[in-house]
C-alpha cells in the first residue's frame, strides 16, 4: 500500500469542509475531525433546521432554515457572533427572550419574520446589526439594553411597544415607518446618543408619552435631535399631543425627509430602491 503524505493544508481543508457544512466556527484537532463530520446534522450545507439543534453547540454564525419555528430558546449562548433566520416568516413563537443574554452575538436577521416574541433579543450587549425588514411591530423588551447598536432601520413597523430601545445607549439614528407610532412609555428611554428619528409614514405617530425621550437628546434637558418627517405632515407634529411639547424644546427640531439624504437612503445608509 502507497504511503500518502497529510500535510497541514490537507487537514485544513477538511476542517473547513466542516465548518461550511455544520455552519459553525468550530475549530478541530485532526482526532477531533472524524466527530466533527459525524455531528454534521442532516441537511447540513451551511444551515440546520431546529430539530437538528437538540444536543449540538454552536460557534460563530448559526443558520436556522425553518419558516416555521415554535418554541425555541439560545437564550444567554455565549459563542455564537451571527445569529440568522432567513426563511422564518415569524418568530412570535419563539420562547419570551428566547435569544436574549447572548453577549457574544453581533449581529441578528430575520428578514422575513412579521412578528416576533417578547424580550427576544433583549440584553445582547454586543449586538451592533439587526435585521427585521418585515417585522409589523415590536414586542415588548425586544432590544432593551441591546448597548452596541449604532443604528436602527425597521423599515415596515407600525407600532412600537413599551421600552424596545430602551438604554440602547450607542443608538444614533432610528429608522421606521411608524403608522401607529410609540406606545406605552420608556420606548427609547436612556438611548442617550439618539439625535436622529426618521418616521416615514404619512399621517402623524402616535406619542403616547414624553417620557419616551427620556434620557435621549430630545429630552428637555438634552443636547438636541432632529426628527425626520414627510413635509405634509410638519405642521400636524408641531400641533399633535405630546409632539408639540418635544418640538417646543429650543435644541429639537423637524426637518422634512423630502429633499434630505433620508429620502433616498435609510438611516443605515442603504439605498431605498
Amino acid at each position: 500500500m502507497s504511503k500518502v503524505l497529510v500535510t497541514e493544508s490537507y487537514l485544513s481543508d477538511i476542517a473547513d469542509a466542516i465548518r461550511t457544512k455544520s455552519g459553525g466556527g468550530t475549530t478541530y484537532k485532526p482526532s477531533e475531525m472524524a466527530q466533527g463530520i459525524l455531528d454534521i446534522p442532516a441537511g447540513g450545507g451551511g444551515g440546520f433546521s431546529i430539530e437538528d439543534y437538540l444536543g449540538h453547540q454552536f460557534t460563530g454564525s448559526a443558520t436556522f432554515t425553518d419558516s416555521d419555528v415554535g418554541y425555541f430558546s439560545l437564550q444567554n449562548q455565549t459563542g455564537i457572533t451571527s445569529l440568522s433566520f432567513p426563511n422564518a416568516t415569524t418568530l412570535g413563537n419563539v420562547s419570551a427572550g428566547g435569544f436574549s443574554g447572548m453577549t457574544g452575538l453581533i449581529s441578528f436577521s430575520a428578514p422575513k419574520a412579521t412578528r416576533v416574541s417578547s424580550s427576544m433579543l433583549n440584553g445582547n450587549t454586543s449586538m451592533t446589526s439587526v435585521n427585521l425588514d418585515k417585522l409589523d411591530d415590536t414586542s415588548t423588551n425586544l432590544l432593551y439594553g441591546c448597548a452596541s447598536l449604532p443604528v436602527v432601520v425597521l423599515p415596515s413597523v407600525k407600532t412600537i411597544y413599551s421600552q424596545t430601545f430602551r438604554n440602547c445607549n450607542n443608538l444614533e439614528s432610528l429608522d421606521v415607518l411608524g403608522t401607529n407610532g410609540f406606545t406605552n412609555q420608556n420606548n427609547m428611554n436612556g438611548c442617550t446618543k439618539l439625535n436622529k428619528l426618521i418616521i416615514r409614514k404619512n399621517g402623524v405617530a402616535t406619542l403616547s408619552n414624553i417620557n419616551n425621550f427620556t434620557g435621549t437628546p430630545f429630552a428637555s434637558n438634552g443636547t438636541g435631535g432632529t426628527l425626520y418627517v414627510p413635509q405634509a405632515q410638519i405642521a400636524s407634529y408641531q400641533s399633535a399631543t405630546n409632539w408639540s411639547t418635544i418640538l417646543s424644546y429650543t435644541n429639537n427640531q423637524i426637518l422634512p425627509i423630502e429633499g434630505s439624504y433620508y429620502e433616498t437612503h435609510y438611516a443605515d445608509g442603504t439605498e431605498i430602491l
